[in-house]
């Protein structure tokens, strides 16, 4: 999926606070508890960015630590 599919029906504030955390924007203490307040389509939206961001800074590298 596109970013675009994501965004075509959330909530528009909800929508700018996303595009803003994906231009890697800092957000506002109230854009970050709106985005503890989603749910539904957003909630998904919301994983999707989170991922991407993820992906952006680690590309794919797994680490792990071994208990003994």
């Amino acid at each position: 999926m596109t970013n675009s599919q994501f965004f075509e029906h959330i909530e528009s504030n909800i929508k700018a606070i996303l595009q803003k955390a994906l231009n890697s924007e800092e957000l506002s203490s109230d854009e970050a508890l709106e985005l503890l307040k989603v749910k539904g389509k957003e909630f998904f939206a919301l994983q999707y960015v989170a991922d991407q961001i993820c992906f952006e800074k680690m590309q794919n590298i797994v680490t792990f630590v071994i208990n003994r």
